[in-house]
């Protein structure tokens, strides 16, 4: 829709906007196999008659376009209009003759250069993606799971804790990757992290887990590393409880002790932090553990006298 709006005054007469509505439209297809495209499109200004008018193009070569017309508009000749067109590459040259009857005939001529874009060339499509399946899905999640577990062994906790990060977001639910993945976390120094998974894996646990205990206690020592003494003592108690009531002997049970004793030693209670080192002592299962323990329980008795 053209010239739209309210009259325009000269003077002390009225004259209409020469309002002009148009509608076009192009269709694409094929002629013997080569691209081609048919355009028309009908006008109707204010006052005159409806015109109409088409144009057919089909490419005669990769780069040459053959072009005929016809338009109602021109009224001083049959309206009919031939074309050539090539284009190589940024460059493009146009070519059409109009014959106006008694007027004569045009020539019109035109050159364009395009920049930017990709200069002609033809465009890739993008490739096609595969659609993953689940079992891509989980052979993924189970080479990642032996990368970070192959990593852990070497003592390269840095990566393994990359992989288990990878393999916990293609399934999250796994309690025993969560714990190897607090592990890597306890053993990088990200204690936060590491008590926040092994709150989490708790949480899926019956409470009839073995494991339980084991847990609890990594829970203290992951807080007694960021300095809260006190709620290292109560989970270090807790993994101590679970444990004796479990029957559940092991490292748990002699570590639980060993980090309560040390939390108590913080806090000067030396005769409770005693008797635990003791307990500790008598429960340690590795000769490093003992050489500790009997390090820390000689140092306090010492003092304690």
């Amino acid at each position: 829709v053209q010239n739209i709006g309210p009259d325009v005054k000269f003077q002390s007469a009225d004259e209409k906007m020469p309002l002009n509505l148009r509608l076009g439209g192009t269709y694409g297809f094929k002629v013997l196999g080569r691209a081609s495209s048919l355009s028309a499109d009908v006008t109707k200004a204010r006052g005159e008659d409806m015109l109409a008018a088409f144009g057919l193009e089909t490419m005669a070569g990769r780069a040459i376009a053959l072009r005929f017309g016809y338009s109602a508009r021109n009224a001083a000749g049959p309206g009919i209009s031939v074309g050539l067109g090539y284009a190589r590459q940024n460059l493009a040259f146009d070519y059409a003759f109009v014959p106006f009857g008694d007027l004569g005939a045009a020539h019109r001529l035109s050159a364009g250069y395009k920049w930017g874009g990709n200069g002609g060339k033809p465009v890739k499509p993008p490739p096609v993606v595969k659609k993953r399946t689940t079992e891509d899905y989980q052979a993924d999640y189970e080479r990642l799971v032996s990368s970070a577990r192959d990593n852990a062994g070497k003592q390269d906790y840095a990566a393994a804790a990359a992989d288990y990060t990878k393999a916990l977001s293609i399934k999250p639910g796994d309690a025993q990757v969560q714990l190897g993945f607090a592990e890597a976390l306890m053993r990088t120094n990200r204690f936060r992290e590491a008590d926040s998974h092994f709150e989490a894996v708790l949480k899926q646990l019956p409470e009839t887990d073995p494991r339980r205990a084991y847990i609890t206690e990594r829970r203290g020592e992951a807080l007694f590393r960021q300095d809260m003494t006190g709620a290292a003592k109560k989970y270090f108690k807790q993994a101590i409880a679970i444990a004796e009531e479990g029957q559940i002997p092991g490292p748990a049970l002699e570590n639980a002790y060993y980090g309560l004793a040390y939390c108590l030693e913080k806090e000067d209670r030396n005769e409770e932090a005693i008797q635990n080192y003791r307990m500790a002592l008598q429960l340690a299962g590795s000769e490093a553990l003992k050489k500790q323990i009997e390090k820390r329980l000689g140092s306090l008795v010492m003092q304690h006298r």
